[in-house]
């Protein structure tokens, strides 16, 4: 963990970047290692290990920065689907590493091993079914700047 957060550093990584890394090897990686008693990454040379880590993940922040009321109980969320994307990423960066290093055989954090994170995106419309309509008749009504008083009203531009 600690060759691995070297290299980026040397690698004029942004201090963000490196922040982010360490979240996850210092307060998702270790933790997980240490409730499983593995010592070595040598001994997570397994997919089933990797899974399971990913599916260890679950919100650290679900209360986003607010303290909690007295009394309230915080319960556990699960990761939104865009910090799980960058979370796998920054694994698979961190898999890569140790394979190079010989200390893992494969990359278990690829989709090929059933790592994989949704990435179906549900699509926002800005505006609803009947502000569309009010929309599409309002461009019914646009005129060139002379007569709109004429079209609003529904009266043509014969007699002009």
């Amino acid at each position: 963990m600690n060759h691995f957060l070297e290299v980026k550093g040397s690698q004029n990584t942004s201090t963000e970047t490196l922040r982010q890394f360490r979240q996850l090897l210092e307060k998702r990686l270790l933790p997980f290692a240490n409730s499983k008693g593995i010592r070595y990454i040598q001994q997570m040379d397994n997919a089933e290990i990797w899974s399971e880590f990913r599916n260890s993940w679950k919100n650290l922040n679900p209360l986003r920065n607010r303290k909690p009321n007295p009394g309230e109980k915080i319960q556990a969320r699960p990761l939104a689907p865009h910090t799980a994307r960058r979370l796998v990423e920054q694994l698979r960066e961190f898999i890569r590493l140790c394979i190079s290093r010989e200390w893992l055989s494969e990359n278990w954090a690829s989709s090929r091993h059933g790592l994989k994170v949704e990435t179906s995106v549900e699509p926002k419309e800005p505006f609803s079914d009947e502000e569309l309509q009010a929309i599409y008749a309002a461009t019914e009504l646009i005129s060139d700047g002379h007569g709109f008083r004429l079209k609003r009203m529904g009266v043509g531009c014969q007699n002009a």
